[in-house]
């Protein structure tokens, strides 16, 4: 993945890499999964995490509502 690549590349550079580079390479990850997932939006609501999806998303809604039906406190909404 082009982020670990970076990651590799920074840590090799300038050695450890502080918390703030490790989250933002987290959100680097977060953002190339979404794209791939065709997600619009990802924003923090409340301590909340909400997903928007595109229309012509690939995630089954079935597949969805089965992973948050796992999830403790997590909800769907329209």
């Amino acid at each position: 993945m082009a982020v670990n690549r970076l990651a590799e590349e920074i840590r090799d550079r300038y050695g450890p890499l502080p918390e703030s580079v490790l989250q933002l390479l987290e959100y680097a990850r977060l953002r190339l999964a979404a794209q791939r997932l065709q997600i619009v939006a990802v924003e923090r609501e409340a301590g909340w995490l909400a997903f928007r999806f595109d229309p012509s998303s690939p995630v089954e809604p079935d597949k969805l509502v089965a992973v948050a039906a796992g999830i403790p406190g997590a909800q769907l909404t329209p």
